[in-house]
């Protein structure tokens, strides 16, 4: 993707589809380049200075911060580790200080650190979590604005993303704007596209990937080269499924009897979903892997007078949710956005073979997974024709079963794949 500049009569190849698609004008898409570069700008400066800056203070309200005692100990420890000096002097002056302003004074005076590095060190202080959880401690900031600072602390923002929280493009906007620029919608893909990664930290995951058989969003997260919510982002434009943070999101005691009649706690944990809410005959679910919205099979076929809609949460929101309705704890890090033989195993839903482009890919991306260790296997389609395949099933399913959803699914013997296929059955 070409890089976002500064003269606004140059455009990605995002950007202009943008455009050409009539889904923003030029204007929306130069006012938002700005917006994304100034967020950018703020996001490198150290996280107590966001907050300075976003709360109003000066150099006094800063200079308490970087002479509190309760932040010398983790202040010591980065000036120590960054500077050369005897340990025995250094620690002596350590020992002799009680404020990281007052070390790095003596420092500068005795000319043993520059004054560009005084202010290098006193940034990576400034930019310390523990820095900016102290100055709400002091009272000098709100503690709701610790939430805002940690955002605007992001590697980087894509100016999608900020078209996106302007309401000024949908996702199903987006996701078609994705396919149109490449129609395999792989991760990697999007994520580069929407310019939070080049294509040597994309090749470099993919190795990565190959060899340690994580999943390309986990690999990122981990590494931190993205953010967990914008893994999320990508992966709502991927599956045309929308991204949900729940912040303050919470369940009533009767929501919570409802729900657990719905979606018990063993189903939740096997099938990785969890409810959201309930209104009328519209069930929420939450996943955290779009991978698992195929195992609402169970649920269609047990309470087919619901409609059922999904939302992508993080894994995090996921374990909380899950605490907060069934009174135990989860843990899914192991799982976030996984990759394996697992997948294979689930049932893919179909509905609408026409609209459901992104779902059906998906399942011929695993199906080529599988068949690299099956060579015995007599079917090897291109993409299209495995569209077709499927398509054709599902007519034949429905017209034969008087049903409007089929699943299919994968069979994997020693040498062969075979696809399956089922009808679900709405409760009459």
């Amino acid at each position: 993707m070409t890089a976002v500049s500064t003269d606004n009569s140059v455009f990605s190849e995002i950007e202009k589809l943008l455009i050409r698609e009539n889904v923003v004008s030029e204007q929306d898409i130069s006012k938002a380049k700005s917006e994304t570069l100034a967020f950018n700008k703020k996001s490198m400066m150290p996280l107590g200075l966001i907050l300075a800056k976003e709360n109003g203070l000066g150099e006094a309200e800063v200079a308490k911060i970087l002479n509190n005692p309760s932040l010398y100990e983790k202040s010591a420890e980065i000036i120590k580790k960054d500077i050369s000096l005897k340990t025995t002097d250094i620690s002596q002056m350590i020992k002799k200080n009680d404020s990281a302003a007052r070390l790095l004074t003596e420092l500068a005076q005795k000319n043993i650190i520059s004054a560009n590095k005084k202010n290098a060190l006193l940034n990576k202080i400034l930019n310390l979590k523990i820095t900016a959880t102290t100055l709400a401690d002091m009272g000098l900031v709100p503690e709701d604005a610790l939430e805002a600072a940690f955002r605007k602390k992001k590697k980087k923002m894509s100016l999608c993303e900020i078209l996106y929280e302007q309401h000024l493009v949908t996702l199903s906007e987006l996701n078609h704007i994705f396919i149109t620029l490449d129609s395999s919608l792989k991760l990697g893909k999007i994520l580069e596209n929407l310019g939070l990664i080049n294509d040597k930290i994309l090749d470099e995951t993919l190795k990565e990937q190959s060899k340690s058989g994580m999943s390309l969003g986990a690999i990122l997260v981990n590494k931190n080269k993205i953010s967990v919510q914008q893994l999320y982002f990508a992966l709502s434009i991927q599956y045309n499924i929308p991204f949900r943070q729940l912040s303050n999101f919470t369940y009533s005691d009767a929501q919570k009897i409802e729900l657990r009649t719905i979606i018990d706690r063993k189903s939740a944990e096997q099938n990785l979903i969890i409810p959201v809410l309930l209104s009328g005959e519209n069930l929420m679910l939450g996943v955290y892997n779009p991978c698992q919205i195929a195992d609402i099979n169970d649920i269609m076929s047990k309470y087919g007078n619901l409609k059922i809609s999904c939302v992508l949460i993080t894994h995090n929101k996921f374990e909380q949710l899950y605490a907060l309705l069934y009174g135990e704890i989860l843990n899914t890090t192991n799982n976030l956005i996984a990759k394996g033989p697992a997948f294979y195993e689930k049932k893919t839903l179909i509905s609408d073979p026409d609209s459901q482009y992104r779902i059906i890919n998906d399942l011929y991306e695993k199906y080529i997974r599988l068949g690299k260790d099956k060579k015995g296997s007599t079917f090897n389609p291109d993409r299209v024709t495995f569209h077709d395949f499927i398509k054709e099933n599902y007519l034949s399913i429905c017209s034969k079963y008087n049903c409007n959803h089929v699943s299919f699914w994968f069979n994997a013997s020693n040498e062969n794949i075979n696809i399956m296929a089922s009808p679900v059955l709405s409760k009459s």
